[in-house]
Parts: structure tokens; sequence; C-alpha cells
């Protein structure tokens, strides 16, 4: 486990059906989740490039079975800067436990 010294929120976007989407908000998951968010790099962070077009970071925290995280989702630091979650690495597949998203910076 990494130093968790970074705080997110995590939110859902509205469901792109149905009403205007501009007026309804987005959901809030989980507020102020303790996670590390670290910058990919070496063979992984390239072979993730090839597939994605965004910059890299992992995000690792722990997980909640009750507010499962999809790859739809975005986490919000401290700073309001946003990741979205391109994928997630969950050994349970349940999220119990410590989990990895990777995710990409969206562009300010």
């Amino acid at each position: 486990m990494k130093n968790m010294r970074h705080v997110v929120n995590v939110m859902r976007p509205p469901n792109p059906q149905g009403e205007d989407v501009r007026n309804n908000p987005p959901t809030v998951l989980r507020t102020k989740v303790p996670c590390s968010i670290e910058p990919m790099r070496g063979q992984e962070a390239e072979r993730l490039s090839q597939m994605y077009a965004t910059a890299i970071h992992t995000v690792g925290m722990y997980g909640d079975p009750a507010k499962l995280i999809k790859r739809v989702d975005k986490c919000i630091d401290q700073t309001g800067a946003t990741l979205n979650v391109l994928d997630i690495r969950d050994p349970s597949r349940s999220q119990l436990g410590y989990i990895e998203l990777i995710c990409g910076e969206e562009p300010a």
C-alpha cells in the first residue's frame, strides 16, 4: 500500500439518456476518500499511452462494495483536477479491500 496523502471525491456523471443532461448534476458516490495518486512510469505507462490519449495516473484507495466505482466515474482531487476512471484493478472483483484505478487527466 502506498502513502495515502491525497483526498478525492468520486462522482458519476448523469445518464446521457432521457432528460436534458446539462441540468442534471453528477451523483456523488464517495466523498473525502483517502488515496494515493501516482503518475504511471515505465513500460506499463508506455503500453497504456497507446490505448489512451491522456496522461495516465494510478489512484490507489480502499474500495467500498456498497458504492462500486465504474469506468464512467471521475475522481476530483483537492485541487479540483479531474481524473477519469479508465480501468479498475481489483483482485477480489468486489471492490473489497485495496483497489487501483487507472485514470486519465481531463483537459482543463
